[in-house]
C-alpha cells in the first residue's frame, strides 16, 4: 500500500487545463462544460492572466438568485445604450435567458486557491475540505501547472 504522504499534487494532477474567458456568456460556459464534461475551469482575462475560477456551483448560484434589474447588468447596459430604438423586449432582455445576460466574470470566484506541486496528498485534501471546494490549482515557481480535483484524489485513494 502506498503511503499517501509520499504522493504529491504534482503526481496526481491533471496537467491539461481547459480554460475559459472572462468575457464569455454563462450560456457559452454551460456549453463548454457540457462539451468537455467538466464542472469547473480557470478563468483567463483578456490579457491571458489568471483572473479566477468558475464552476457549476457558480452557475447554480446565479440560477437561484432573484432576477436582478437590467441596469445592474453590464451586458444589458451595452445593448440598451448602443441599440437605440429597441426595447428590452425586442432584445430579449426583459425576461430573457439569464444565461445569455450574464458573463463569466460576473459569476466567477476571483480567489484562486492553489498548492505547490510538491504538496502532499493529505495536505491537498485537507485544504479542499476546509475550503469546501472541488479543485485546487497546482503551481510551481509561481506558474500554473495543472489542477487536482476531488475525483483525482478518489482515484488515487482507490488505487492504494
Amino acid at each position: 500500500m502506498a503511503n499517501l504522504n509520499q504522493i504529491t499534487a504534482g503526481d496526481i494532477m491533471s496537467a491539461e487545463l481547459l480554460t475559459v474567458a472572462d468575457h464569455w456568456s454563462v450560456k457559452a460556459l454551460i456549453e463548454f462544460f457540457s462539451k468537455h464534461k467538466v464542472t469547473g475551469a480557470p478563468v483567463l482575462s483578456a490579457e491571458g492572466e489568471l483572473a479566477g475560477v468558475v464552476s457549476l456551483s457558480d452557475i447554480i448560484r446565479l440560477d437561484s438568485q432573484p432576477e436582478q434589474p437590467k441596469k445592474d447588468n453590464t451586458l444589458s447596459q451595452y445593448y440598451l445604450a448602443t441599440l437605440e430604438g429597441y426595447t428590452p423586449d425586442d432584445l430579449g432582455l426583459k425576461k430573457g435567458d439569464l444565461h445569455t445576460q450574464h458573463l463569466v466574470r460576473e459569476i466567477m470566484t476571483p480567489e484562486v486557491i492553489s498548492v505547490e506541486d510538491n504538496a502532499a496528498l493529505p495536505e491537498v485534501a485537507r485544504l479542499m475540505s476546509d475550503k469546501g471546494i472541488h479543485r485546487v490549482f497546482v503551481t510551481s515557481n509561481g506558474g500554473l501547472r495543472g489542477a487536482v480535483s476531488t475525483l483525482d484524489i478518489v482515484r488515487q485513494v482507490a488505487a492504494c
